[in-house]
């Protein structure tokens, strides 16, 4: 029972790594989406909103709150569920508090920074995925295995 247990644990984290991914590819996307949207269109942020689609952040509740409340509430509320490292929420929690704060062009340039650094951090995130799974498993496996040691 405590072998299946952890084995299920072990699981549980890899799944909450590979969801933590998916949400900052999809964060990409929205921002990606953001910047096309502002430039080709000049959309209005209410609307980019509503129009994007990003699956990951829907399960999450962040895009409800987002289209309800704006970036910065939604990512204030949905911190928690994102599983965004410190550095990652910071870099989105400052591209909120500039966006639609400032003429096209700066927000362009804005958008542009914001990306370049949130591609560094989903490249990053893709490179070390492998390990963290496997340390997420094998953590637990052995955590396991000494707790069925223990109790014998």
């Amino acid at each position: 029972m405590i072998i299946g247990l952890t084995l299920y644990v072990g699981f549980l984290f890899s799944h909450m790594q590979n969801g933590r991914q998916k949400r900052l590819e999809c964060f990409l996307q929205l921002i990606r989406f953001i910047e096309s949207e502002i430039s080709c269109y000049q959309t209005p942020l209410d609307d980019i909103y509503r129009r994007f689609e990003g699956e990951e952040l829907e399960k999450c509740g962040f895009m409800a709150v987002l289209r309800e409340k704006g970036m910065s509430a939604a990512l204030a509320e949905c911190r928690g569920a994102l599983c965004f490292s410190d550095e990652e929420y910071r870099l989105l929690l400052d591209f909120s508090g500039e966006l639609g704060k400032s003429y096209r062009e700066e927000q362009l340039r804005g958008c542009d920074y914001y990306r370049r650094m949130l591609e560094n951090y989903c490249n990053a995130g893709r490179e070390a995925l492998p390990g963290r799974l496997k340390l997420c498993r094998s953590l637990t496996i052995t955590g396991g295995l000494l707790l069925v040691v223990l109790f014998i």
